[in-house]
């Protein structure tokens, strides 16, 4: 137990007023002319985008392109695949064909006329470079490089295909099964998803990253969530989609013409904004990377955001507003967009220059990916019409690895373990990066379609609005238990946030601080998918008003951003230099409200030992950074300015019972300087729990205590044996003095303990009960 008068605690302000941020959306473009079956950024910067008429190439991030005399021989190629060793693979009408100078020049590897299908996608396995596609109802692996194919699976037509973190492979067997393999495609089974997928179409496959899926269900055109062996049914319509998933997990869908959030963690949905490219076709996908969205749609083309889909900018640049259905940003930046071309087929585009010029590539049968998300090992997977695939960390090389109907998008845990809803087979769980699938025992075939995790590792899952209630699994999905606490079906999406966790519902968003038991409303906002911002403020899309984010834990909601009006956000991500995407049915916004450092310490729940310590997020972009510390609001009096190339200092010269001012500049070669918002803090008294009086006492007897700012308090009481015996509060307290009459009547004559505890704060006073 930590001595509580060597602390010294902080009241801050955030005075968000005194900043001014970018928040207008920007869209950002891709390849101009033609509309691109595929495009990919090579690993040395040069773009590729395949077309109708052949593969054009820029060597200037798109601004400007030409086109490969050899490749306009084939009719048309349609996907275009970047594998490990720098070749470059490529799909067309006759076969499949091959570049071994960057897209230069291209000669025929493979004549297979079942490879002429406008879905396939050649998909690299993360595990050993095999090549896999799906085709109608076969599922091919060549492990020469694509010059043979051989079918390693069949079945019925495969809808969606995707391959997650693990490198599982999912294939979604249409009016059948989601079927999953753990071993590269060698074995698939039943993924258990509590509901029959008979005569029924499962697509736009997402992981959840907690180990659930999301999907989109047909002919019902319901979007739903499949966690830990439990359906949630996030939103019905024909012009809904589901777009993307955010870090935590959470679903980013279209609603109308808006952009909405299901949050993992409140199974809540939210709406994020409503840009003008949201209009009523089919959208594609959001694929986000901290605060950066990218969304991809339809012939409107592609959209990023840098500030968590409040605002967006596209990035078509002449890359046609194709139908994009999913989006992910790689590890190194790229961008990964999977657009619709038609009927069950797609073309699948890289971007490395934030968006300006795009190549296409597309893995094996050209498949429209409904969902791309991160593998535990970094690698990618993707849920498309052909089934499961998966790719390198920066989806260079695809290979099908199932063949088989995914009924929810993915998600995968902190420890890893990716859960995933199935319509035919219920819950599936893979602990092994994709490559074999488990189904728990006791949950049958519920249909989940979201899902969560807490921060003490619960797993939540929820099944579709069909079903009552929500699961949770303490044992990584190998038992879970069934509770009611809402009034309605369906949770769209979860999100945590430290120690809570919240739900996005149709009754709106909801939270829990002891791990999903009892949940509080704290608002009924609209929200279909969450996304955790890297200031940690809440990021959401919601149903019809554009992207939102929440800077007091979800309480209240402020649109993010002008520019996505009238637009249907499919998915939103962040980029390792913290702009937000949002990509929307009219291409990809970009907003960069996230760009700038945020306060993150002193702040309130912050117990400092003298000297403090200021801490902010990290800008990915700064090279340094100075802190400026001032004595009054206006900023006019400096008292002390650092300069550190950490995202903290420590400073040794703060007086007690003193009001301070400080921000933080970034300085960027990259991007201006960046200042941060305003913090202000007052060094006050600590936490305090004054012995209980009277002491010794008969049968009651009050407790004092000092709560220097809001916070959590607990107070427990333990025998003398140091067993809890009785917990007298529980509960938020406003700063000040608090008393509770504690009546222990009931109790015998003895020894007690009274244990208080707070954020970052625990002291225990002994007691006499003597009767």
């Amino acid at each position: 137990m930590r001595r509580v008068n060597i602390f010294f605690v902080f009241f801050i302000t955030v005075l968000l007023s005194e900043i001014k941020l970018p928040q207008t959306w920007e869209l950002i473009g891709g390849p101009t002319g033609r509309t691109p079956n595929s495009v990919i950024i090579l690993e040395d910067g040069r773009v590729l985008c395949s077309t109708a008429k052949g593969v054009f190439i820029s060597d200037d991030l798109g601004d400007t392109w030409r086109i490969s005399n050899s490749s306009q021989r084939f009719d048309g190629v349609y996907t275009l695949t970047e594998r490990k060793n720098s070749e470059v693979i490529a799909v067309t009408h006759f076969g499949v064909i091959k570049s071994v100078d960057k897209g230069e020049n291209w000669s025929t590897i493979s004549n297979i006329s079942y490879l002429r299908d406008y879905g396939s996608v050649v998909n690299e396995s993360p595990l050993d470079s095999s090549l896999y596609f799906r085709m109608d109802h076969s599922l091919y692996k060549s492990t020469d490089g694509g010059n043979t194919w051989n079918v390693i699976w069949e079945g019925d037509i495969i809808d969606d295909f995707i391959i997650n973190e693990y490198g599982w492979m999912y294939i979604s067997e249409r009016d059948n099964n989601i079927l999953i393999s753990k071993d590269n495609g060698n074995t698939f089974l039943p993924l258990l998803i509590g509901t029959e997928l008979s005569n029924n179409l499962a697509n736009n496959l997402y992981s959840d990253k907690h180990g659930g899926l999301y999907f989109m269900k047909f002919p019902s055109s319901s979007i739903v969530h499949f966690s830990n062996d439990k359906l949630t049914y996030i939103e019905n319509g024909w012009t809904n989609i589901p777009l993307g998933i955010t870090k935590n997990g959470d679903l980013i869908y279209k609603s109308g013409n808006c952009i909405d959030l299901f949050e993992y963690s409140t199974k809540e949905s939210r709406n994020i904004s409503c840009p003008s490219f949201v209009l009523d076709q089919f959208a594609k996908n959001v694929a986000t990377k901290g605060d950066i969205w990218i969304a991809n749609f339809n012939y409107l083309g592609i959209h990023r955001s840098d500030n968590s889909g409040i605002t967006w900018k596209s990035i078509n640049k002449g890359l046609g507003f194709t139908e994009s259905t999913a989006m992910e940003v790689t590890a190194k930046g790229k961008f990964i967009v999977s657009a619709f071309s038609g009927a069950f087929w797609g073309n699948l585009y890289s971007s490395t220059d934030d968006g300006l010029t795009w190549i296409q590539k597309n893995p094996p049968l050209n498949p429209v990916f409904y969902d791309i998300d991160k593998l535990a090992d970094g690698k990618l997977v993707a849920t498309g019409s052909y089934g499961i695939f998966t790719a390198d960390k920066d989806g260079i090389t695809w290979s099908q690895r199932r063949n088989a109907d995914i009924a929810s998008d993915i998600f995968v845990s902190k420890k890893g373990i990716a859960y995933t809803g199935t319509r035919s087979e219920g819950l599936l769980i893979t602990r092994d990066n994709g490559i074999n699938w488990e189904t728990p025992n006791g949950l049958g075939t519920t249909y989940f379609s979201s899902f969560g995790e807490s921060s003490s590792g619960r797993i939540f899952a929820s099944p579709t609005y069909e079903m009552e209630g929500i699961y949770y699994s303490d044992d990584d999905g190998i038992t879970w238990t069934h509770i009611k606490p809402f009034s309605f079906n369906g949770v769209y999406d979860f999100i945590t946030k430290g120690d809570s966790i919240y739900a996005a519902t149709p009754g709106g968003v909801y939270k829990s601080v002891d791990n999903g038991i009892n949940w509080i409303n704290l608002n009924y906002q609209s929200i279909k998918k969450f996304e955790l911002a890297p200031n940690r403020d809440i990021v959401a899309i919601t149903f019809s008003n554009g992207i939102n984010i929440s800077t007091d834990n979800g309480k209240n909601w402020i649109v993010l951003g002008d520019g996505l009006k009238d637009l249907e956000i499919r998915d939103v991500c962040f980029d390792d230099n913290n702009r937000l995407y949002a990509l929307t049915d009219s291409g990809l916004y970009r907003n960069e409200y996230y760009l700038h450092p945020f306060i993150i310490k002193p702040n309130y729940g912050a117990e400092k030992l003298l000297p403090s310590v200021f801490e902010w997020n990290k800008v990915p972009s700064a090279n340094s950074y100075q802190l400026e510390l001032y004595s009054d609001s206006l900023l006019n009096n400096l008292i002390q300015s650092v300069t550190v190339t950490k995202n903290s200092v420590r400073i040794n010269s703060l007086l007690t019972n003193t009001t301070y001012y400080w921000r933080v500049k970034a300085n960027s070669t990259i991007f201006n300087s960046l200042y941060s918002n305003i913090g202000k803090f007052t060094t006050a008294p600590p936490f305090s729990m004054t012995q209980n009086y009277p002491n010794p006492f008969n049968a009651g007897t009050t407790i004092e205590y000092y709560v220097p700012y809001s916070s959590r308090i607990k107070i427990m009481i333990y025998n003398i044996l140091g067993e809890a015996i009785a917990t007298l509060v529980d509960d938020e307290f406003s700063e000040g003095k608090h008393i509770y009459n504690w009546d222990a009547s009931d109790l015998s004559s003895g020894i007690y303990f009274i244990k208080i505890e707070g954020e970052e704060f625990r002291q225990i006073k002994k007691a006499s009960l003597i009767k």
